[in-house]
């Protein structure tokens, strides 16, 4: 039987309120096509990403942001210092120390850009990594409480009430300024290079980067995640569709910490060729090196992020109600909460446009269109 090791994560962090001491960052930022990963590699005082195998690791964490930056075509806003007496602080899970600690305070963090500090920290022998978003608290400068609105939501209108630092009950999205990633100090025996086959003996460091970073995106870890989680299954309907896919049935089952895809659970491939099991299992085996599948990048649409078209991964046609009046058509639906929904437009009934997406929020939802007095086609399909 092959060896496994259990890759746990962290738990998103509330806002608190504890104060620390300020750190000093070092930051090395990675872009991507959509999202930018920035690593801060300065809690690293124990060494882990320097020295000989230093470089390999690094090169090995930045090409799986890589991965994961490529496939998220999210916008998300800058993180600004707030001015005068107010403050905005990064807290987290120190990744050394495994206490709570303040990481920063008032940091620039650009747009479309996570910060994500990496270190090591002995844990028990099952256990290869941590990783998980991070927390924050803050306090305004004045009465002006936009700048502390905007670090917080990062421009995503489904996070806080509108005008209000207050977050929502049932979040519609998900945008953190980053988080911690932390591997186990005692574990030497990875295959370290990313770019050599990795041997049957060995547990592979780049597949390990990729799912603690799918951690800090929120798989497992965000509320919007866990607003989806209904027993022991996810039931988010991007996820679920790949999940079916595959061949599966019903929602998606979870193992018990509720933050993994179940040993069962399979995906294709992201060109929809063969079929694996997914990144965001549970556990890690010798010789292989896991790879994000449909059902790992379409459960990133249901927790809130906007990613490009996976293939293989259809659009279904909705069934709509139609009623003209003075030259409009009204076309109504009932959408389910988190899926997409795209607005086709033909002159010929063969070539079609989307121009216009909107995502459901469990309600009807309804597009009014002006005829002009010209022919033209609509159909609606949701993803």
């Amino acid at each position: 039987m092959r060896r496994q090791h259990i890759l746990k994560l962290i738990s998103p962090l509330q806002s608190l309120q504890w104060l620390v001491l300020t750190i000093f960052t070092w930051l090395a930022p990675l872009a991507a096509q959509g999202l930018t990963f920035e690593f801060d590699y300065s809690l690293d005082s124990s060494g882990f990403f320097s020295g000989g195998l230093g470089p390999i690791k690094r090169a090995a964490l930045e090409a799986a942001a890589k991965v994961w930056g490529n496939l998220i075509t999210d916008e998300i806003g800058a993180i600004n210092p707030i001015g005068g007496r107010g403050y905005y602080d990064l807290y987290g899970i120190h990744p050394e120390t495994g206490e709570v600690e303040r990481l920063d305070r008032n940091p620039s963090i650009p747009g479309n850009t996570l910060r994500v500090y990496v270190a090591s920290q002995p844990m028990d022998a099952q256990t290869l990594a941590k990783g998980g978003p991070g927390g924050y608290a803050w306090a305004p400068s004045g009465r002006n409480r936009s700048p502390i609105i905007a670090n917080i939501s990062r421009g995503e209108s489904g996070i806080t009430r509108p005008g209000s630092t207050r977050e929502l009950d049932l979040k519609q999205d998900f945008a953190p300024w980053g988080g911690v990633i932390s591997f186990n100090s005692e574990y030497q025996d990875f295959h370290w290079n990313h770019r050599l086959k990795v041997p049957a003996d060995k547990i592979d460091f780049y597949a390990t980067c990729l799912h603690e970073l799918g951690h800090v995106l929120g798989i497992g870890t965000s509320e919007t995640w866990e607003q989806q989680v209904s027993g022991n299954a996810f039931q988010g309907p991007h996820a679920v569709q790949a999940y079916h896919l595959a061949g599966g049935n019903g929602d998606i089952p979870l193992i018990g910490d509720l933050s993994h895809w179940s040993y069962s659970v399979k995906s294709f491939d992201l060109l929809g060729n063969r079929k694996y099991t997914p990144l965001m299992f549970a556990s890690a085996t010798d010789g292989v090196r896991g790879q994000i599948t449909q059902l790992d990048a379409m459960v990133l649409k249901d927790i809130g992020w906007d990613i490009i078209q996976i293939n293989g991964i259809q659009a279904e046609p909705v069934s709509l109600s139609v009623t003209r009046q003075s030259g409009r058509i009204t076309l109504s639906f009932e959408s389910e909460t988190g899926r997409t929904y795209e607005l086709l437009t033909s002159i010929n009934m063969r070539d079609w446009t989307v121009t216009e997406q909107r995502t459901g929020n469990g309600s009807t939802l309804e597009w009014i269109l002006d005829t002009n007095g010209s022919q033209a086609f609509w159909k609606v399909q949701a993803r």
